[in-house]
């Protein structure tokens, strides 16, 4: 999440029609992270046939998944699950209200582009450079919530 190939608005938009079985495709990945071809393998398993560029597009269109270096795929909330991360917190961030995504948060962040609802109410939200509101300098992701 580190470059703008990763953002939401510089990926093409998949036709109608075109898109698999999403929420198949997320139960197969939230039970083993698969590369494309071992996707298409087991959504082929289930009677849904489909072809890798398909499955990439539709991938990339959502937040809760994630490729990583070696082609894998991987459902984020997942990884995710039991996962306790410490930040310290700075004071830049105190003053500006935002968290630095980048490195120690950057899964967080993957998971709040869309907003994340807080049990007690507001939510956890990624901001982006050139967003409303403030972003730490030279920070590429951050994380902010509701006031207070």
């Amino acid at each position: 999440m580190t470059d703008d190939a990763h953002r939401p608005d510089h990926w093409p938009d998949p036709a109608p029609g075109d898109e698999p079985d999403a929420g198949l495709m997320l139960e197969i990945l939230a039970g083993t992270p698969l590369d494309l071809d071992g996707l298409r393998r087991e959504l082929a398993k289930r009677s849904v046939f489909t072809d890798t560029d398909q499955l990439r597009l539709a991938l990339q269109w959502r937040p809760e998944v994630e490729e990583f270096a070696d082609g894998v795929w991987a459902h984020v909330p997942t990884l995710a699950e039991d996962v306790v991360l410490t930040h310290r917190l700075t004071a830049a961030e105190i003053e500006i209200g935002v968290l630095a995504a980048d490195g120690d948060l950057e899964l967080w962040a993957q998971l709040a582009d869309e907003g994340v609802p807080f049990a007690g109410g507001g939510e956890l939200r990624a901001r982006w450079p050139g967003q409303a509101g403030p972003l730490l300098a030279g920070v590429l992701e951050g994380l902010s919530g509701p006031d207070g």
